[in-house]
């Protein structure tokens, strides 16, 4: 078996180069982006032929469970939740996004950083929850970037464009997620952590997470500084739910909230429940949201073009196989095809059903 994972991370870093629906197409990075994204697949294919050829006889399967779509997930969840439940509670702003009627009025174009910057730090620019740090965004906000870079060097941090190698990359060693301290450190690199030192006064608070939003409830009698009775968890979720799926997308005016799930109603209280008490997965790739109370929180730039689609394929060559196309399957079918493959029963029938045998 071989694994190529460079269509995976290109997808992530450059979709909006190769999907003419993706809202950032028309921005300036767009046909590079799209180059770059033929000449992986370019290889990928060149790389694949080779693989086979050097197999000699033999059946053959190439697979992906997913494929890529525009990222509706990284902003929603790390920037525009977190800042939706601050103000709700706070009735005021940490994340202050200037010129946002004046982005609307001009037809909502898609926000990019500017030239070198970071995703991050665009962000860390405009969150401000105290008076110091405001201060110190409007001060980073005035000088221009080449100063910025200057200071940093100055100071001995490390400049937004990290310059050539100095040295040789060290070779790979066996990962050991003991060794590595793997669930000790925190997630700085996430808008949404920032929230945290607020999150004790809060009844309800987002939690980290890569794509679905999840918002825990501040409990009294689970959370360290619970505040929400257990008589009030079921309304206290309720208020929750409504809260966030009266937020709109300003593009296309409709919720931003696909789907969600309660995910600990039977027992709050469970020592094995999940992190979260409601789970949200979003409808649309947006960069801002519209809220009754809150306001229009936004525009910030794409984290990450592209995320997982659930829609994958595969490929099927050997003795016995016909040519055909054999539809949509569940992803669990493939585990069983390819044992079929390699002569052998399904270990377990009931979680899937070999593809090939539909022929």
């Amino acid at each position: 078996m071989s694994v190529w994972s460079e269509a995976h991370s290109g997808g992530h870093v450059m979709w909006h180069g190769a999907d003419p629906s993706h809202p950032a197409f028309a921005t300036p990075t767009a046909e590079l982006a799209g180059e770059q994204m033929l000449r992986i697949h370019v290889a990928l294919d060149q790389a694949v032929g080779r693989a086979i050829a050097n197999a000699g006889e033999c059946d053959v399967c190439v697979f992906s469970l997913h494929g890529m779509k525009p990222n509706c997930s990284d902003i929603q969840t790390s920037v525009l939740l977190p800042e939706l439940l601050h103000r709700l509670h706070f009735k005021k702003a940490a994340l202050r996004m200037p010129g946002g009627e004046e982005w609307r009025a001009s037809g909502m174009p898609v926000v990019v950083p500017e030239e070198n910057m970071q995703w991050i730090d665009f962000v860390a620019r405009h969150f401000a929850d105290s008076v110091s740090r405001r201060a110190m965004n409007f001060v980073k906000r005035a000088l221009p970037m080449s100063l910025l870079t200057a200071a940093r060097r100055a100071t001995g941090r490390t400049s937004h464009k990290p310059g050539d190698l100095v040295g040789d990359i060290p070779p790979e060693s066996p990962f050991s997620a003991a060794k590595e301290g793997k669930g000790k450190s925190e997630p700085t690199y996430m808008p949404l952590w920032w929230y945290r030192h607020r999150w004790p006064s809060m009844r309800y608070f987002a939690i980290p997470s890569f794509t679905e939003g999840l918002v825990r409830i501040n409990l009294r009698g689970r959370e360290r500084d619970g505040i929400v009775d257990i008589e009030d968890y079921q309304r206290t979720c309720e208020e929750v739910i409504a809260e966030v799926r009266s937020a709109t997308s300003p593009l296309t005016g409709k919720s931003i909230v696909a789907e969600f799930f309660m995910m600990r109603a039977e027992d709050p209280f469970d020592p094995a429940g999940a992190p979260a008490d409601i789970l949200f997965r979003w409808s649309d790739t947006t960069q801002a949201l519209d809220h009754p109370t809150a306001g229009l929180i936004g525009p910030v730039p794409y984290q990450r073009a592209g995320e997982h689609d659930g829609t994958g394929f595969a490929l099927f060559n050997g003795d016995g196989i016909a040519p055909g196309d054999l539809g949509t399957r569940p992803g669990l079918d493939l585990a069983a095809t390819i044992q079929t493959m390699l002569g052998r029963d399904p270990v377990n029938p009931s979680a899937g059903v070999s593809i090939l045998d539909m022929q």
